[in-house]
């Protein structure tokens, strides 16, 4: 389990559940200093299926790098300000030493994995994948290769703490990384080739697609491959709002949609269009719509009103 000065809570006996039991400091120092773990060096990994309740806090931050990456249902995370939901097929790196938490919807509780990294080579790898930020967010289309470089990580370290498996698990954690920085590269390169008036296009029918994701204005910029400063210049010139703004409206109206076509609560739909805190939900849909979302379920319902309001 991890170490109790991290201040981190895992539920016991999640089924299907695999987590390795972090490296132990006189080993941490003893890998630290041989050749391959130095460079990279797992410190703990494991994979939570379906965590519900499951919830982490760490006010010091942890000692190394984390990565945390969800295949199914929904998470939380919190660190740097930001507060995200972190859904199937996102990644997110977490930097040492910064206070963070994170946890399971309540209504889709994740299942994801997670790997703590360091070593002499843990920064460089961060800002190259992340564009020279050392935390963040990081969408991923295909799993395959994830899924595979996971779990043999998990099985290399499942085996114990010995050298010639951690140089194992250290170089499929170079191949994860380097794939991924790839498959970014390959991305880019496609990326050239459209229009820059195409890929901002493309961007807006992403966040239409995934209201949930919560995708800040700079991941935005960044899949679009331009300067934040222009891509909000163009966003707003070819949608017809700014980006932000237009997150916003893309939510309500897909609130507006599951309030007149489901029997979803309030708490629920507030999660599946990216605000798990109700109350700012209700406050933010009133606001924008002119009633509270149970006003505007109600007139959905009712003949009088029909169903177009």
């Amino acid at each position: 389990m991890p170490n109790p000065t991290d201040n981190t809570f895992f539920p016991p006996n999640i089924p299907g559940e695999r987590m390795v039991n972090s490296l132990t400091d006189y080993k941490r120092k003893k890998f630290a200093a041989m050749p391959c773990t130095r460079e990279l060096m797992i410190t703990a990994v494991g994979y939570h299926p379906h965590a519900e309740g499951h919830y982490c806090k760490r006010p010091r931050g942890s000692r190394g790098f984390v990565f945390l990456y969800c295949i199914e249902g929904s998470g939380w995370v919190k660190y740097d300000g930001q507060d995200i939901i972190v859904t199937r097929n996102q990644g997110v790196f977490l930097r040492p030493s910064r206070a963070h938490e994170y946890g399971a919807s309540k209504t889709h509780p994740w299942s994801y994995y997670y790997i703590h990294y360091e070593g002499v080579l843990a920064v460089d790898y961060t800002r190259m994948l992340l564009g020279e930020l050392e935390c963040g967010t990081y969408w991923i289309k295909e799993t395959d290769e994830y899924l595979k470089r996971f779990s043999m990580i998990l099985g290399n370290l499942e085996k114990g703490w010995t050298y010639p498996n951690m140089v194992m698990a250290s170089a499929n954690l170079h191949k994860l990384w380097a794939w991924i920085y790839l498959k970014k590269q390959h991305d880019a390169t496609g990326v050239e080739r459209v229009s820059t008036e195409a890929r901002v296009q493309a961007v807006a029918e992403m966040v239409e697609e995934n209201p949930q994701n919560n995708v800040s204005v700079l991941e935005m910029a960044r899949a679009a491959n331009l300067s934040n400063s222009r891509f909000r210049e163009l966003f707003k010139a070819l949608i017809g709002m700014p980006p932000k703004q237009f997150c916003l409206h893309v939510q309500i109206e897909k609130a507006k949609q599951l309030l007149a076509s489901s029997e979803l609560c309030i708490h629920e739909i507030a999660e599946r269009v990216g605000t798990p805190d109700s109350h700012y939900f209700s406050r933010i849909f009133s606001r924008k719509v002119g009633v509270s979302p149970s006003e505007y379920r109600e007139r959905c319902l009712s003949p009088e009103e029909g169903k177009g309001s």
